[in-house]
């Protein structure tokens, strides 16, 4: 009888000194995601959820998600959720890991479909696959891209027009017009960007002098590129054009 009872006193040490060390051992889940939140749509830099264009399917932007990196020290990286619906339906749509010990802390959503509204959150796992809350929910539909025309290439006028057409299905709001100057470094720098209401005599097929979209008369010798940006009607809707790049000679 005795012999049981010394048994039974250190099975019972066993068990407890183990939930103590597993108590000890313990890590909490990682923090909540901290979504980085959306500029305006006329920043220069521009942050947050955003339509983004892609050269494979270029009729179709993609869709650009950013957050704030986490600091746990055993985070294994980030899992992206999507729905067509706010409250319900959610399922995973892509995950972000590390890749030479850095885990990026964008996503960009390829499979998305004109003229649909898509819910988002983000959720940060560990590399005992806990999983933290949340992120808050953000939304973005993408809209028809426009196509560029003019300027191009090599041009000798110093006050050149610019020419896109908007697609047929899509009369934007508004639109952003970004122009750009390669600097000595070869990096492109702001030079100016507006925000433009489409008026009453809209017309898909666009014509305008330089200075109609910006405030001067003329260009000094460099390289350009410039972007459209149409705004839709709704909230968190819109689109953007593929970069078209021109020399003042």
């Amino acid at each position: 009888m005795k012999k049981k009872f010394i048994i039974l006193l250190i099975l019972l040490f066993t068990v407890l000194y183990q939930s103590c060390t597993n108590d000890v051992n313990k890590t909490e889940p990682p923090a909540r995601v901290l979504l980085v939140p959306k500029t305006a749509e006329s920043d220069t830099l521009e942050k947050g959820i955003d339509a983004v264009y892609d050269g494979a399917n270029p009729l179709v932007n993609d869709i650009i998600l950013e957050w704030h990196p986490n600091t746990e020290k055993t985070l294994a990286g980030y899992s992206i959720y999507r729905s067509e619906s706010i409250d319900k339906n959610y399922v995973s749509v892509g995950k972000i890991t590390k890749n030479f010990n850095i885990i990026d802390t964008t996503f960009t959503d390829v499979s998305v479909s004109l003229d649909k509204r898509y819910f988002y959150f983000v959720k940060a796992f560990d590399e005992l696959d806990q999983y933290g809350d949340p992120s808050d929910t953000v939304n973005y539909s993408v809209r028809e891209s426009p196509v560029l025309l003019e300027p191009v290439g090599p041009i000798i006028i110093r006050a050149p027009f610019f020419s896109w057409n908007f697609d047929q299905l899509f009369i934007p709001d508004n639109y952003v017009f970004r122009l750009l100057i390669r600097s000595g470094n070869g990096v492109y720098k702001n030079f100016y960007t507006q925000e433009t209401s489409i008026g009453d005599d809209y017309t898909p097929n666009q014509l305008k002098e330089l200075n109609e979209l910006t405030p001067y008369s003329s260009l000094e010798p460099g390289t350009y590129r410039w972007r459209i940006d149409p705004i839709g009607s709704e909230l968190f809707q819109g689109a953007e054009s593929d970069w078209m790049q021109f020399t003042v000679q």
